[in-house]
């Protein structure tokens, strides 16, 4: 195209000469002839050739060889000219010649056979006195499409020729010098499309309107203390966007993660709402079965979730999960428990990111061990101001019911059973063949129990509602929500209140930011026990008399088919309050230069109360019927800081960034049980004062944790990737000559596809691939409060809770627990490889292979109770290992402006293995754990099925 251009100009010069005289017409067409000549030999030479990094000179020299052309340039290009890399096959030399020169900084021109690099100046501008400059400087400014003159800092700004480069100020502007005329240039600002365009010398200032990324490559992803994108990301993290689970109809974000994230296991304690989740990250790193094995959850900068001080909410694997907000333990046989992240408003979350593998974690050291949960609220956004209202309707049935027996086929089973077994039917209460069921009980009867008390359908009002909008200089977003929800049945249920408010404000000069969140909630649950409604005979009785009370006449002497039901009666309530808040300021010092700082509170109240009224119990009885009502609170106080420095730098040919920064978080959390026993009346059961019998359990800890953390990365042309994360730690949970811990990681990603010597091959299919891998050490200081001192009570748990009581009026208390200051952190090891591609700039794959590695197990070693002692906290020379695959796969079927259609799809698969532990046959977990087995094996009898002589179960015996 220069050749052309060149051309043209010299015609037109000579055309202006054509008006002097007939000279000038003979001139003209001469040097069209010779050009014409010029230009058919240049078509017909023919060029191949195939450079990788090779010298201009040797370059030219091949050329030359292959069409008798010949280079002219200065002494000093051929000493510093820039190496080549091109493939040419069979191309005209003109196309040949462009190939060549299309990532080079020079010109050329082409007379007869001559081709001259940089040696003649360009034409000068009729009237000009001087020439134009090969190179310029270029001023400019990157904004948002959606904020008008809101100028977004650290943009990187580069050259594709000359390889220059620089990020934005506080404001967007930017200054880049040497920039070359007619080059590309590249603006790249995360979570927006890259913006591309061609320099021009007629034009030294740019304006840059930035706008959001709608593909997966370069969509936010939220990191520890930041911020990237899918395509510069070093480390394993998933983020799931507000837009794509506000919709859902639940009333805690975690149930939303449930099938999107590979590798994350997620299970609730039992169907009720509010109940707590064991949660689990790429499986279970440690032995202890006491070690709940949540990962640290952080909303909005704030670790949320209470410490957890009785521990007794157990799953089917016998593995404890915390019970959340209810350290007193009055939900156990209700919800067991009440999730901390229940109630939070779904229209409220911006995101949801799951950290998993060590680049990503360990900078969060001793608290990422298990993985890391970022949940990001929305922030107040520029516009005019905006209303959003939601309400939906939603109904809730079961989609399928146990089949069970009929009257006929149970009472013909009965039957079988008694003359198996060689006992005679009887009617008499004292026989051992007494059978209500067949002898007094309505034979013809029949009721399914799953129905009787499941059938009703349950039911949900969902309305939310927000107000946002602001300027360039501030923001701001208010919202609310009500959510109510009645349980399948018809019995129990769940109401959900909450006030969210995002204010924020930035400086003129675009220096200062401060952005302020308040969020406010009220939750109230009310539960039944439902653990035996549906084992009833079906020709049983009905338990509800048509009034409403229990049928205890017709079940009265029936030993064995007690009144069911009576949890009908047995009330369960709780009210929790909730209030947090944050405050983010960011101050940019310097160009590059940033400092930030995060401060965050969290408070929450929970009253529960469970009651057994008098009117629960058989009015007939040899007692006096009773009632009984627990109370219990917790409150729990956690206050966090951040203070960060972030350097951001263009170096060479890349970006480089480093961040150093500390963490103080400190948690307080006490609960409350009281017990009143022994009403008489039901109209007195809710005064404590008129009880007759009293005892009081309460429970308090405090934990303190400090830690200084950095971080250095380098992005390099674009495609080289490199990330190291540094953290020391300190807990109040270990004793003072063990109260640090050290962690780190190194993460590195290759764009594969950015190789200028690869896309000469790849296929047009192939739209982005990524190799990357990390290694690195987190820890793990869940142990518990105090475990390092010796404590003192007077209740010690010992095969059950006992307590000693008073003596003479005075309290006697005795030892708990061993003192051992010699226990340190747990540590987890780990490392992953990946590979991330793109087809058809639409289906984005990612596959990972991971290793942990978890020792310096943490457990709670038992002894023998004539010690004095039930157990005590010590590190075992035991490994758990757990390793495994990963596959993402997400793909964007259609978007429109209002339309958009996602699929995706995930699949993993972990292998949890006990890899060493010394003396394990000598330890009291010979009989729990064998080496190659998983933490997860529970060891059983094996059943052999029924004996047909005795109708006994048999079983297999090892001995």
């Amino acid at each position: 195209m220069k050749y052309i251009s060149t051309k043209i100009q010299f015609s037109r010069e000579l055309f202006s000469k054509a008006r002097a005289g007939k000279p000038a017409l003979l001139k003209l067409g001469t040097t069209a002839l010779l050009l014409f000549i010029s230009f058919q030999a240049l078509v017909a030479q023919t060029v191949k050739l195939n450079a990788n990094k090779t010298p201009f000179e040797k370059v030219c020299k091949q050329i030359e060889k292959q069409t008798g052309y010949y280079f002219v340039y200065a002494k000093d290009l051929k000493d510093k000219a820039l190496p080549v890399t091109a493939v040419v096959k069979d191309e005209p030399i003109s196309k040949a010649l462009e190939i060549v020169f299309k990532d080079l900084p020079y010109s050329y021109k082409v007379v007869d056979k001559v081709v001259s690099v940089n040696t003649a100046e360009p034409k000068p501008i009729p009237g000009s006195t001087s020439a134009i400059s090969d190179t310029f400087t270029l001023y400019g400014q990157v904004f948002d499409q959606g904020i008008p003159n809101g100028g977004l800092p650290n943009a990187s700004v580069m050259t594709l020729t000359t390889k220059r480069m620089t990020l934005t100020d506080a404001t967007g502007n930017f200054v880049l010098h040497g920039v070359k005329w007619e080059e590309k240039l590249v603006v790249r600002y995360i979570g927006y499309e890259d913006y591309t365009t061609t320099t021009s010398s007629n034009l030294k200032r740019r304006i840059i309107i930035m706008k959001l990324a709608n593909n997966q490559l370069d969509k936010v992803v939220v990191t520890a203390y930041g911020k990237t994108s899918n395509r510069f990301n070093t480390g394993n993290i998933i983020t799931i966007s507000g837009k794509e689970i506000e919709d859902l109809p639940f009333q805690n974000p975690l149930m939303a993660l449930e099938g999107r994230v590979p590798g994350l296991v997620i299970s609730q304690v039992n169907s009720d709402p509010s109940s707590p989740f064991k949660i689990e990250i790429r499986g279970r790193n440690s032995l202890n079965p006491t070690i709940p094995t949540d990962p640290l959850i952080i909303v909005d900068g704030v670790p949320i979730g209470p410490l957890d001080l009785i521990k007794s909410t157990q799953t089917s694997g016998n593995l404890d999960i915390s019970p959340g907000l209810d350290q007193s333990g009055i939900s156990a046989g209700y919800t067991g428990g009440q999730s901390p992240l229940f109630g939070i408003n779904m229209h409220d979350i911006e995101s949801i990111s799951v950290l998993k593998d060590a680049d990503a974690t360990a900078i969060y050291g001793s608290r990422g061990a298990n993985g890391v949960i970022i949940i990001k609220t929305k922030k107040g956004e520029f516009g005019e101001n905006r209303v959003n209202v939601n309400v939906s309707k939603g109904f809730t049935h079961p989609s399928r019911f146990y089949n069970f027996l009929d009257t006929d086929q149970y009472r013909a089973m009965r039957k079988e059973a008694f003359a198996n077994d060689g006992i005679e039917i009887s009617s008499d209460p004292t026989a051992p063949g007494y059978a209500p069921d067949l002898l007094i009980w309505d034979s013809t009867k029949y009721t399914d129990w799953g129905k009787y008390f499941y059938d009703a359908l349950g039911q949900s009002t969902n309305a939310s509602a927000s107000v946002s909008g602001g300027n360039k200089l501030s923001t701001y977003r208010i919202s609310g929500a009500y959510f109510d929800r009645q349980n399948i049945g018809q019995r129990g249920g769940t109401k959900n209140m909450s006030l969210s408010t995002n204010y924020g404000i930035r400086s003129k000069n675009e220096k200062f930011m401060l952005n302020m969140s308040l969020n406010v909630g009220k939750n109230k649950v009310d539960a039944i026990n439902t653990s035996d409604k549906s084992t009833l005979p079906p020709n049983a009785p009905d338990p509800l008399k048509s009034n409403g009370e229990l049928n205890f006449d017709e079940y009265r002497g029936i030993y064995q088919f007690p009144l069911a039901f009576k949890s009908l009666k047995q009330a369960y309530n709780s009210n929790t309050d909730r209030i947090s808040g944050s405050v983010n300021l960011s101050y940019n010092i310097i160009k590059g230069l940033d400092f930030t700082a995060t401060l965050g509170y969290d408070n929450s109240n929970m009253e529960a109360k469970s009651m057994i009224p008098v009117a629960a119990s058989d009015p007939v009885s040899n007692t006096p019927p009773t009632g009984s009502v627990n109370n219990g609170t917790t409150k729990n106080t956690s206050l966090n800081f951040d203070p960060t420095l972030v350097y951001n730098k263009s170096i060479g040919q890349g970006i480089f960034t480093a961040m150093v920064g500390f963490t103080y978080n400190s948690k307080e959390t006490s609960s409350k049980f009281i017990r009143a026993t022994g009403f008489t009346s039901d109209d007195l059961i809710n005064s404590m004062s008129n009880a007759p019998n009293i005892s009081v359990n309460d429970r308090s800890a405090e934990y303190k944790y400090a830690g200084l953390y950095s971080q250095i990365g380098y992005r390099f042309k674009e495609r080289y990737l490199i990330n190291f994360s540094g953290r020391r730690d300190g807990s109040s949970r270990f004793g003072a000559d063990n109260r640090f811990g050290n962690f780190g990681s190194i993460g590195a990603g290759w764009i594969i596809t950015e190789e200028p010597w690869m896309k000469t091959f790849i296929p047009n299919i192939l739209t982005y691939m990524k190799f990357r891998g990390s290694y690195g050490s987190t820890g793990s200081d869940q142990v518990g409060e105090y475990q390092y001192l010796t404590q003192w009570g007077n209740n010690i748990a010992a095969n059950g809770d006992f307590t000693v009581y008073p003596y003479n009026g005075v309290v006697p208390i005795i030892s708990l627990l061993h003192a051992n200051n010699e226990f340190h952190w747990e540590r987890n090891n780990k490392l992953e490889g990946a590979i991330e591609f793109q087809l058809f700039r639409k289906i984005n794959v990612n596959a990972s292979w991971y290793k942990n590695l978890c020792d310096n197990q943490l457990v709670s070693y038992p002894t023998g109770i004539f010690t004095g002692y039930t157990s005590f906290t010590a590190n075992l020379p035991a490994k758990v290992e757990n390793k495994g695959f990963e596959l993402n796969i997400t793909a964007q079927i259609m978007r429109s402006a209002n339309f958009y259609w996602n699929v995706g799809f995930n699949t993993s698969r972990n292998s949890n293995t006990i890899l060493a532990f010394p003396n394990l046959e000598l330890s009291p977990y010979a009989n729990r754990y064998k080496i190659g087995g998983s933490t997860n094996d529970r060891f059983l009898l094996e059943y052999n099925g029924v004996d047909p002589e005795t109708g006994e179960f048999t079983y297999t015996d090892a001995n």
